[in-house]
């Protein structure tokens, strides 16, 4: 065995009379052990162990559940993202803030052209009014009339607008991805867990199950569990069902026609349950209540 070394050895023990026995050291504590105390030894190692595994599992899954969040429509959920949002809006904020400034200064400039030209075209009325009431004016006059006239024409708007330019240069220059930075904190920590020595399981005892299920005698059944619902199969002589359990204490009664189920488990991967029958297998979605199949042979199913 990996990590062990026997020993023979006729100390410490007085059940042996003196006699040879083997005694089995342990590389891993240095600790030496008989035949016995050394299968407990074992045993206690091997608990730790599936628990080391059982966090294993845990954790992987809070990873994915993760990972799948981050790629549907929960991402907003996160602060840095959330951040993220806040200066895209105050950004978006501030360039129409710019714009209804910029429309404003238009308006301000053709208000300003309109204005002038009131004022000139009523001295221009003016004049021609009293040239026209004694009779006393000339070519001159004329032309000067009509050159005035050629000139307030170009002023009225929307002729004043093509006086007038827009210039982005500047916002053109700017590099909008400079503008926001995303840096990771250099001085942040995971924090490690120690490892417990041994499993009280007297813990397992100090909280009330929500669900109890009572198997009667000779039947047998199989169960899996997704991040918020239970699936229970049981095998009966006159049918046979699935119940998903929903952790809110909801129940489903789901009808099972097919194939007698072997085996099930939750898949991350599919996020959904995965059912293996004799020849086939069955994926149950819990969000559709919608059953699948494929054939054991079948290369279009990744699992």
């Amino acid at each position: 065995m990996i990590g062990t070394k026997l020993i023979f050895s006729a100390a410490s023990h007085p059940q042996t009379n003196g006699q040879v026995e083997s005694v089995i050291e342990c590389k891993g504590c240095k600790q030496t052990f008989c035949d016995e105390h050394f299968t407990g030894h074992r045993q206690k190692l091997a608990i730790e162990l599936d628990h080391i595994i059982c966090d294993h599992d845990i954790l992987l899954e809070q990873l994915f559940e993760s990972s799948l969040s981050s790629s549907a429509n929960q991402s907003s959920e996160q602060p840095v993202v959330e951040a993220t949002d806040q200066w895209e809006h105050e950004m978006i904020v501030k360039v129409k803030q710019a714009a209804d400034v910029a429309r404003q200064k238009v308006f301000q400039f053709c208000n300003k052209i309109n204005e002038t030209v009131k004022e000139d075209f009523r001295l221009m009325a003016n004049d021609i009014r009293a040239k026209k009431l004694t009779q006393n004016f000339a070519e001159t006059d004329l032309q000067r009339w009509k050159q005035q006239l050629k000139q307030f024409h170009q002023l009225i708007v929307p002729y004043a607008l093509a006086s007038i330019t827009v210039s982005t240069t500047k916002s053109n220059k700017i590099d909008w991805t400079s503008l926001i930075e995303i840096e990771e904190i250099a001085d942040v920590q995971l924090t490690k867990l120690p490892l417990k020595d041994t499993f009280d399981f007297s813990q397992l005892t100090t909280a009330k199950p929500r669900l109890v299920l009572d198997i009667p005698i000779g039947e047998w059944s199989l169960s899996g569990a997704s991040f918020s619902s239970f699936l229970h199969y049981r095998h009966e002589a006159a049918t046979e069902k699935l119940w998903l359990m929903k952790t809110n204490n909801g129940q489903t009664v789901i009808k099972w026609n097919n194939n007698e189920i072997t085996d099930m488990c939750w898949s991350i991967y599919l996020n959904r349950f995965v059912l293996l029958a004799l020849t086939k297998i069955y994926t149950y979605d819990e969000r559709t209540n919608q059953i699948q199949q494929t054939s054991l042979e079948s290369n279009d199913v990744d699992f």
